[in-house]
């Protein structure tokens, strides 16, 4: 995977620009900063999970809705 390609997947998953920063920082020190990154990219993917269980909650109150709509359009 490009830079370029998993910077951009970072920022999709909402990682804030001074995160990003931070890990590019720490990756142009090489294998010394490994640890800091692993930290780094752990405590983003909790963050993305949260995202998604939030999401996946939103969305079922949105199919909730169209159905009671749908239920309306159809009577």
């Amino acid at each position: 995977m490009t830079w370029v390609t998993f910077l951009t997947k970072l920022r999709l998953t909402s990682m804030p620009i001074a995160k990003m920063r931070e890990y590019v920082e720490l990756a142009r020190l090489g294998d010394s900063s490994s640890a800091d990154r692993l930290e780094l990219l752990l405590i983003h993917r909790m963050n993305v999970v949260r995202q998604l269980e939030e999401m996946t909650a939103s969305l079922a109150a949105i199919d909730y809705k169209i159905g009671l709509y749908q239920e309306k359009v159809t009577a």
